[in-house]
């Protein structure tokens, strides 16, 4: 058996010698390594150095105990040039995470003999604050989400593209970089129309899908960058989300006032990225924060590039598009796992049970519209129940049925004009529970002497009618229809068809 020195393991390729005394930078006789900066495309010789690094163990949740790496490798730089261009003020240094032995995951795994396998989660641009990176695998603890998202990744087979296009590695030696299949893109479920040739690798290792968390966004070809772009704007069109002037270097970018608030960001038409998966295809969702960034007040683009039309790489899955998001890279199985993107942890909530430790809980009592008042907000959690898995951040319940109940006689006049209650049947504790709506929280008035049930049609399109009474009306009369056009988002939504019903219940209960 051979035993590869350090100097073998980081492929260095001769020895420096120093003229001067040795310093941390270089000694007579040290192993000399290139040191790349890909922001400025800068390449250096530099002199591996191995010191003692400190690292912590987890259970996922909380840091535990630290260990030493011995002999831990790496290079350093005593010029300027080397850190030129990097992002953020404070930034002295790169991190290696290739396929190669010297890389910080293949490193710390190899010392305490853990799986090949290392997770990263990136903080999102417009946020102060750290990522994080776990080596040797689960459980995965993202707040404010209290599960573990190791068994909720999306999975993926990482491909290895052939042909290196590192500008030092050997000729005919493969990628130490990671690729993944795309099988197609689509935008608000409709495919985006491109010459699917370009996914897969010629012959010299040009084409395909590569994750990097160099690129600052994600970047197209040219064909392929022009269609989605097109196809972006006519699915933003029809959210009524306006266009406006483009911002180099993005290509399409919108009036921010006209997209809806999410608590993942804007509420801009979604992109997913359509991979192969276990037997069947997986998707990699693209919304929110993930696909837009501000370029100046009341103006955002889509975080898109467009590659040129001969590009290396058709498809670069950039840093943007991979913020607040668990990434796994299982090199053991060459499987890539997706984590939803996480809810945004500037939320008023996470931030204070953050700060003080609390429980991820938190409860509002809303104010009535019709007073002058304020509500009230408890923080205590933002565990959501999420639906079968869905990467919404938004909160869910299970409806088991909507009823509306039969009072007999109306002997309580506070239930306003002969509006029957409504309860929403749900999933309790071994049985079911109701959420009673009564006619206070069923009804708003519009006008003077117009009261409407404050239940909107659910359909694509914002034409839509609600149910309103007449205040003057009898009991009897009650059921009289004055139609009124859509009001505010804020009432209650409902399908097409069980809108209809629920009008049907009311008009002969009344």
């Amino acid at each position: 058996m051979v035993v590869q020195t350090g100097c073998q393991k980081a492929k260095g390729y001769a020895c420096v010698w120093c003229n001067g005394p040795p310093t941390p930078v270089c000694s007579n006789n040290t192993c000399a390594v290139l040191a790349y900066n890909p922001y400025r495309e800068y390449l250096t010789e530099q002199g591996l150095g191995e010191d003692t690094m400190i690292v912590s163990s987890t259970d996922g949740r909380s840091v535990l105990i630290d260990y030493d790496v011995p002999k831990f490798q790496f290079s350093c730089s005593d010029g300027a040039a080397i850190l030129d261009g990097l992002p953020g003020d404070d930034t002295i240094g790169l991190v290696g995470l290739a396929r190669t032995q010297v890389s910080l995951a293949s490193q710390i795994s190899s010392s305490f003999n853990l799986a090949p396998k290392f997770a990263l989660c990136l903080p999102s641009s417009s946020e102060k604050g750290l990522g994080d990176i776990y080596i040797g695998g689960g459980p995965y603890y993202m707040p404010p989400s209290p599960q573990d998202q190791s068994s909720s990744l999306i999975r993926t087979p990482l491909v290895v593209n052939p042909v290196s296009a590192a500008r030092f590695s050997s000729d005919g030696a493969p990628s130490d970089e990671y690729f993944i299949s795309v099988q197609d893109i689509e935008i608000s479920g409709k495919r985006v129309s491109f010459n699917s040739s370009l996914l897969s690798f010629d012959k010299n290792g040009v084409g395909g899908t590569k994750i990097s968390t160099v690129a600052p966004y994600t970047i197209l070809h040219a064909s392929i960058y022009k269609r989605l772009v097109k196809d972006y704007v006519k699915a933003a069109a029809l959210k009524k989300i306006k266009r406006v002037t483009s911002v180099a270097p993005f290509g399409a970018c919108f009036d921010s006032r006209t997209a809806s608030k999410t608590t993942t960001g804007p509420g801009v038409p979604d992109i997913d990225i359509v991979l192969p998966g276990n037997a069947v295809s997986v998707k990699l969702k693209l919304s929110g924060s993930n696909l837009m960034v501000e370029v100046k007040k009341n103006v955002i683009c889509l975080a898109i590039i467009d590659g040129g039309a001969e590009p290396r790489t058709s498809i670069v899955l950039g840093g943007h598009q991979l913020e607040n998001r668990l990434i796994e890279f299982d090199l053991s199985t060459s499987i890539l796992g997706f984590g939803w993107a996480r809810r945004t942890q500037v939320s008023l909530a996470y931030q204070i049970s953050s700060s003080f430790e609390l429980a991820p809980k938190f409860a509002l009592c809303l104010p009535s519209s019709s007073e002058i008042g304020l509500g009230d907000i408890y923080v205590v959690s933002t565990a959501p129940v999420s639906s079968e898995g869905a990467p919404s951040d938004e909160y869910f319940i299970s409806v088991q049925d909507m009823h509306v109940l039969i009072q007999g006689q109306l002997q309580r006049p506070q239930l306003e004009q002969g509006f029957q209650d409504i309860d929403i049947v749900l999933s309790g504790n071994a049985v079911l529970v109701r959420l009673k709506l009564p006619g206070s929280n069923l009804i708003v008035e519009v006008k003077k002497n117009v009261i409407c049930l404050a239940i909107i049609d659910g359909v694509a399109e914002p034409r839509t009618f609600i149910y309103c009474l007449s205040r003057r009306a009898s009991t009897r009369e009650s059921s009289s229809r004055v139609q009124s056009k859509y009001i505010n988002s804020g009432f209650h939504s409902l399908s097409p068809a069980l809108k209809h019903k629920l009008l049907s219940s009311q008009a002969i209960l009344n």
